[in-house]
């Protein structure tokens, strides 16, 4: 396996955590959960597809025989990368208006570090 492969998978380690640890930390409120209860678990699941997304885009990229990004994505990936933008934005609005601080604060971890790890691993594969 190519190590330019590797890069964006141990990268996404960090967000990924973010994300789990928000999930850990949630607010669970079994019984007639309020409405800000549901935004964040909206905003966690949305953050996770996002991330989903961004991974597999960024894998693909770097992946043998491709050589990084020194040229525009193929009209499906900026579909979805179209798409894991809205997610990243929905979860970032659900992170402002949802409910538990310490969720609040993983997603926004989150949210900081896929950014620049994104553009990060970008960078670094562009040739």
């Amino acid at each position: 396996m190519d190590r330019l492969v590797l890069l964006p998978v141990i990268l996404l380690m960090l967000p990924v955590a973010c994300l789990w640890t928000a999930w850990i930390v949630r607010p669970r409120k079994v019984i007639s959960p309020s409405v800000r209860i549901k935004i964040t678990r909206l905003a966690l699941i949305a953050a996770f597809v996002a991330m989903f997304a961004n991974g597999v885009f960024l894998t693909h990229g770097a992946a043998v025989g491709r050589g990084g990004f020194p040229e525009p994505p193929e009209e499906p990936w900026v579909a979805i990368n179209l798409v894991a933008v809205a997610l990243w934005a929905c979860a970032v609005l659900g992170a402002i208006f949802g409910k538990g601080w310490k969720t609040r604060i993983a997603i926004a971890a989150w949210a900081i570090l896929a950014v620049v790890v994104d553009y990060g691993i970008i960078i670094v594969t562009k040739d």
